[in-house]
C-alpha cells in the first residue's frame, strides 16, 4: 500500500509540475536546509508566489504532498483517496523544496519526482550518514541534486565547505558560491 501511494503521489505531482512550470529550487546538505529554505521563500516572497517545503515534508511523501499543497492524512485511507483524487486548480510560480536523504538511492527518487531547475548545496557533515557507509558516500548521494539541474539552470554552493566546493564537476549549469571565504561570489 505505501509503494502504490508512493508511486501515485510522485505522478500527481509530476504532472502537476510539467502543467503548470513552476520554477523549483532545491536545497540539499547536511545541516542548514530549512533555514536557508525560509530565507530564500521569504526574499522570493516579495516579488513572488512562493510555496516553500510544507512542515518538514522533504522526501519521498512530503515533496509530492508538498506540490499538492496537502498534508498527510495520517492513516485514514479515506483521507489518502481523497487527496489522490483532488487536484489544485493553480500552482505557486516558485516552490523551495527541501531534499533530504537518509539512504543511498533516495536523492535519484526526489529528482525524479520534481526536477529543481535552480539548485542550493548547503554543508555536508556525517549528520544522517548511518545507513552510508563513508561521509564521502553521503556526498555523492546529495550531488546527484546538482546533476539533475539543466545547464539553463543554477547551482549555488557553500564556498566555505571544501566537500562542497569539490562536487563543482558534478555541476553542469552555472555556479555561483557563497560564504565568508575570499573566493565566494556572495
Amino acid at each position: 500500500m505505501k509503494t502504490l501511494v508512493q508511486y501515485l503521489l510522485a505522478k500527481k505531482a509530476k504532472k502537476l509540475i510539467q502543467k503548470h512550470k513552476p520554477i523549483v529550487i532545491g536545497v540539499t546538505g547536511s545541516v542548514g536546509k530549512t533555514s536557508t529554505r525560509d530565507v530564500i521563500a521569504t526574499l522570493l516572497s516579495e516579488t513572488f508566489d512562493v510555496a516553500p517545503t510544507i512542515k518538514n515534508y522533504n522526501n519521498e511523501f512530503g515533496l509530492p504532498l508538498t506540490i499538492l499543497g496537502k498534508t498527510s492524512p495520517g492513516r485514514s485511507v479515506f483521507g489518502w483517496l481523497s487527496l489522490l483524487m483532488s487536484s489544485p486548480k493553480t500552482l505557486p510560480q516558485v516552490f523551495v523544496l527541501e531534499y533530504a536523504i537518509d539512504h543511498p538511492g533516495d536523492m535519484a527518487v526526489l529528482c525524479n519526482i520534481v526536477q529543481p531547475s535552480i539548485g542550493v548545496m548547503t554543508r555536508i557533515s556525517p549528520v544522517h550518514a548511518e545507513h552510508f557507509r563513508s561521509v564521502e558516500q553521503l556526498t555523492e548521494e546529495k550531488a546527484q541534486l546538482l546533476e539533475c539541474i539543466p545547464e539553463h539552470g543554477l547551482v549555488v554552493l557553500n564556498a566555505d565547505d571544501p566537500r562542497v566546493m569539490g562536487l563543482t564537476g558534478h555541476v553542469r549549469a552555472p555556479v555561483m558560491t557563497y560564504g565568508f571565504s575570499s573566493s565566494a561570489d556572495v
